[in-house]
């Protein structure tokens, strides 16, 4: 009777354990399926991101197809000789309303700020989207998406607005070298580059780095001062025969390739040159000075208020004149503290400070 009686003890002992086992087993199954369902890297989560993913890249699709129209319409007006000027309030606020009106045909979530000439402002509004952002490669937002198109006579570019010029940075009118700042482009001095900029100098000097790099004998500059004069250098320099002036805001374009190499002032071709070899100095372009073999010289002193670089025919340099309204790190690795004058890159989102002695100026807030 004992016997039987013990028998009993244990399976029911053993019957305890296995329900107890099963129990643990059960709640280790159900937290790993609410971790899948419910953490933060959890299905339900996964499928959120996707989700704002998705709204985040119909509304660029959306702007860039729209642009895309716009550009055609620019093409054309140029085509007919019809110049488009971009800098008029009725054009850009033409252009502006067009992008939401006529080509997203959706005005409810969307804000144009046509006042600025040479920029538009489109802004869209998403409740779906979070405040702190979708992930690593979309941009930081409170609920919204900001699109910046910037206009010249020509054509129209956008870029997306990714929230540091607007959180960390403060857009100004320009910059102003005195004579001893200068700017690593980090964009190596080569034939196939293209710069378009707009300058004022406060002081001419005999000769004077706008933009450039030179390895020995080897110069690549998209613009240069000599003696006096604009001036481009293509393994050689050659000076036009136009004289710089201060206080004159002029707006520049080059562009360097083998067999052509052009340089133009207010629109208007002041030099040609049909160099057929190919050059490559292996060096950063410096702004406001010249690399000179990994040194900076010929210093000048002028007023950047927009430069865009491009490298066979694709932009990889958007400068915006700003400062920054916290502490940064530039893109040498240098720490910035709050108020650091310098250039914002809408390219690759890079802050570029000064790389050489003093401080920058700067103009009123934008």
């Amino acid at each position: 009777m004992e016997n039987k009686r013990n028998e009993f003890l244990l399976e029911k002992g053993i019957t305890l354990v296995a329900l107890v086992v099963t129990i643990i087993v059960l709640l280790i199954l159900a937290g790993v399926t609410l971790n899948i369902a419910l953490g933060q890297n959890s299905l339900l989560t996964k499928a959120k991101k996707a989700n704002q993913i998705s709204i985040y890249s119909n509304a660029v699709e959306r702007v860039e197809l729209a642009l895309m129209s716009l550009k055609s319409e620019i093409l054309a007006q140029l085509a007919s000789n019809s110049e488009f000027d971009s800098t008029t309030a009725e054009n850009t606020e033409y252009l502006g309303k067009n992008i939401v009106e006529k080509e997203i045909n959706d005005t409810n979530n969307w804000i144009v700020d046509y006042s600025n000439p040479s920029r538009i402002y489109i802004t869209y509004y998403n409740d779906k989207l979070e405040e702190k952002g979708i992930d690593n490669n979309t941009p930081k937002h409170d609920k919204k998406i900001d699109f910046i198109i910037e206009l010249d006579k020509q054509d129209a570019n956008l870029f997306v607005n990714e929230g540091p010029l607007s959180t960390d940075y403060q857009e100004v009118e320009y910059i102003e070298s005195q004579g001893n700042q200068f700017i690593n482009t980090e964009v190596i001095g080569k034939n196939s580059l293209e710069m378009q900029a707009k300058i004022m100098y406060t002081y001419i000097t005999n000769d004077g780095g706008m933009l450039g790099a030179r390895n020995g004998d080897i110069r690549i500059y998209p613009m240069h001062v000599f003696p006096s004069k604009f001036c481009i250098g293509y393994g050689s320099y050659y000076s036009s025969d136009l004289y710089v002036e201060t206080n004159i805001i002029y707006n520049i374009y080059s562009s360097i390739y083998s067999n052509e190499q052009v340089l133009s002032v207010d629109g208007n071709t002041i030099m040609t040159k049909t160099i057929s070899n190919e050059y490559n100095t292996n060096l950063s372009l410096y702004l406001y000075a010249i690399n000179s073999n990994n040194t900076a010289n010929y210093f000048s002193k002028f007023r950047l208020y927009k430069m865009k670089i491009y490298d066979n025919k694709k932009i990889v340099r958007n400068f915006v004149p700003c400062y920054c309204t916290t502490d940064v790190t530039d893109t040498s690795g240098k720490l910035c503290p709050s108020g650091t004058i310098g250039l914002y890159d809408l390219v690759e989102n890079k802050f570029f400070s000064n790389q050489g002695t003093g401080e920058f100026l700067k103009g009123e807030n934008i």
